[in-house]
Order: C-alpha cells, then structure tokens, then sequence
C-alpha cells in the first residue's frame, strides 16, 4: 500500500515538475530563420546574382524596414555545390514568416519576373530545399528544425 502511495506521489511530482515548462515563451514569439539552398543553372551566375539582388533583396530589405525581418544574408556556396547560393532570413516571429510568404507567394502569382535575356527565374536556378528554423537559445545549437520543404 505505501509502495503505491509513494509511485502516485512520485508520478505527480513528475507531472508538476514537467509543468513549469508551460510558462516557457510559444514558437510564435521566437525569432524564426529560413534557409535556402538554390543551385544556379550552368553558366547564370551573374544573372542569378543579379535577379537575387533586384528582387529577394529588396523584399527582404522592405521586410526588415517594416520589422518583420531581423537579418538576411546571400552567401555564395563553393563547397560541395558548385554554383549554389545560400539564402539565410531571420524573421520577427513566426507569424512574420507566414505572412511574409504568403505574401511573396502572392507577389509571385500576380507577376512573372524575368532575368537578363528575356530569362525567367526557373531558367536561371532552382530551389533545392528550404528549411525553417525557430531560434532556440537555451539549446547547444541554437536552432531546432521546424520544416523541411
């Protein structure tokens, strides 16, 4: 009978104990990074630079003027990937990422934008993979996965 007094009461305080990290702030208030890996076409480097800093660039500079960015960076990649590109954004919060992509999206659909050359976007480079981050800095990392497209 003890024996079971003494595992329920142990069980609780487990559970009160597990219950103090509700207090913790929600994903929602946590900086939020997005990284993208983009392989460039052969030989459309400059008009992949190019297209980048006309366009990603400048929403991302308009993003951060209305607060909803931190920080971005474009990176040339020139390890693994030959002519790829590394896109970093750190946004306010969540609820800036998805309103910022939903309104790239948006943008995107409305107008179709070309490159040099009379090019599009998708003949200059792809998308490889993109991942969402929530900036977690209690952790030895510092970011935990979210998403992986």
């Amino acid at each position: 009978m003890r024996g079971r007094i003494f595992a329920g009461l142990f069980l609780c305080s487990l559970f009160f104990a597990v219950g103090g990290d509700a207090q913790s702030p929600s994903i929602p208030e946590k900086p939020v990074w997005t990284l993208e890996l983009i392989k460039v076409q052969r030989d459309n480097l400059a008009p992949a630079m190019q297209y980048l800093k006309d366009h990603w660039m400048t929403e991302r500079a308009e993003a951060k003027r209305q607060g909803a960015v931190l920080g971005y960076h474009l990176m040339l990649n020139t390890g693994m990937l030959e002519n790829s590109i590394v896109l970093l954004t750190k946004y306010k919060n969540m609820d800036a990422y998805l309103e910022n992509t939903r309104a790239a999206r948006e943008h995107r659909n409305a107008q179709r934008f070309f490159v040099s050359g009379g090019l599009s976007s998708e003949d200059v480079f792809e998308t490889l993979n993109t991942q969402v981050f929530v900036e977690e800095p209690d952790t030895s990392t510092g970011l935990t996965l979210l998403a992986e497209q």
